[in-house]
């Protein structure tokens, strides 16, 4: 007898440029849709990514909710949340939720519970670094509620062992409960959308110059300030080629970095780009990308640049260093330390070590295409969610 498709819900805060966003999105182009019917939840029913939905995937949110009832003293709004989704949840007889970043394991976790539905719950960056960075408020109260709530999920999911890791001594779960499953990539389509041609400012900025391309939020977490720090380092040698940085991206910091490049002297030579909407022909016309995040749960900026083939030096944060193989795929730098940053930098504006760096770049790309691919991620997720449905 042919298995009846499963109602799925996927859960992202909305569908703004961010990684988990895009994985987000990922997941709901390629699930089989003979064995699922996906659907998506948004606490915000925005972002540059929503567009991008399958035309197929119902898209609900708390946008769409009554008005919460006032006064909203702590604690009232998160707990009607936690029953309108419960309710969408019956309304629409999801069989099985997979929630994505512990924000949405907060959400997800009392209103599966209110309703007996399993849940396949993801963890995108190690929580010992995230949660107190991106907490501030409750942290100790969010990290007990978030450990029931990882107790409670069906099968838990980690992108990277570093994740996992960090997840079982935070949240004091058993580490055979987590499964890590690297993030995919669909291999073709990033180098489709790579070979795109390039916004025509961005490329005149820097036609005769070293172009260096850091990709992400803006935020605190991400290291972009670190990455001004080395490059200002960086410049204190002579006889350096000329080079251009492009920091893609929006976020709460902006205003600060873009402050910070000025108060070094580097105006000039770095080109903040805002939101792209689609970076990655910035990033295939680079001569390298730099990506100083203080954590990464498993990057996809470093999944897309080693499939198009540029070269990467990254901090050796998080899942990182994993998906780099420890530094034989891309050279790795300490995290937060600008020094080591501009030292690599400099190897890499003068050519030294070119032979290595270029074998590091065929070694990458054999590796996105045999450990990373789309295809071979999706049976793995299918069988995951398919036993949480039946458990």
């Amino acid at each position: 007898m042919k298995r009846a498709r499963l109602n799925v819900l996927l859960m992202a805060g909305s569908m703004a440029g961010g990684g988990s966003e895009r994985q987000t999105l990922l997941l709901l182009k390629h699930l089989d849709r003979e064995a699922f019917r996906p659907l998506l939840y948004l606490t915000h029913r925005r972002g540059v990514l929503l567009e991008q939905v399958p035309p197929d995937v119902p898209v609900l949110s708390f946008d769409d909710a009554p008005a919460v009832p006032t006064p909203r003293w702590p604690g009232r709004v998160g707990a009607y949340h936690h029953r309108y989704l419960a309710s969408l949840l019956k309304r629409f007889a999801i069989d099985v939720i997979y929630d994505r970043t512990f924000q949405m394991t907060m959400l997800a976790g009392p209103a599966a519970r209110a309703t007996r539905i399993p849940r396949v719950s993801t963890i995108v960056s190690p929580p010992s670094l995230a949660v107190p960075l991106l907490e501030q408020r409750y942290q100790h109260w969010k990290r007990r509620r978030l450990a029931k709530a990882y107790r409670q999920a069906s099968q838990v999911v980690a992108v990277s062992q570093a994740a996992a890791d960090s997840a079982a001594t935070y949240y004091g779960l058993p580490i055979d409960k987590i499964l890590t499953l690297h993030n995919p990539i669909d291999v073709a389509e990033t180098r489709r959308r790579g070979a795109l041609p390039c916004r025509q400012a961005v490329q005149a900025a820097a036609h005769d110059a070293v172009r260096l391309a850091c990709i992400g939020r803006l935020s605190i977490e991400k290291g972009q300030s670190v990455l001004l720090q080395a490059m200002h380092l960086a410049t204190q040698r002579t006889n350096l080629p000329a080079w251009k940085l492009f920091l893609v991206g929006e976020g709460p910091d902006g205003e600060q970095l873009a402050r910070q490049a000025a108060q070094h002297g580097l105006a000039a030579r770095i080109q903040f780009t805002g939101h792209l909407a689609n970076p990655l022909p910035l990033l295939a016309q680079s001569h390298a990308l730099i990506l100083p995040s203080l954590f990464e749960g498993f990057p996809n900026v470093v999944l897309e640049a080693m499939s198009l083939g540029i070269p990467v030096i990254a901090s050796d944060s998080g899942g990182t260093s994993e998906l780099v193989k420890q530094g034989q795929l891309a050279s790795l730098v300490p995290a937060g330390n600008p020094d080591a940053l501009a030292a690599e930098i400099v190897k890499l504006l003068t050519g030294a070590e070119q032979a290595a760096r270029a074998e590091r770049r065929t070694q990458a790309q054999a590796a996105i295409e045999a450990d990373y691919a789309i295809e071979a991620f999706m049976p793995r997720l299918t069988a995951i969610l398919q036993a949480a449905a039946e458990r």
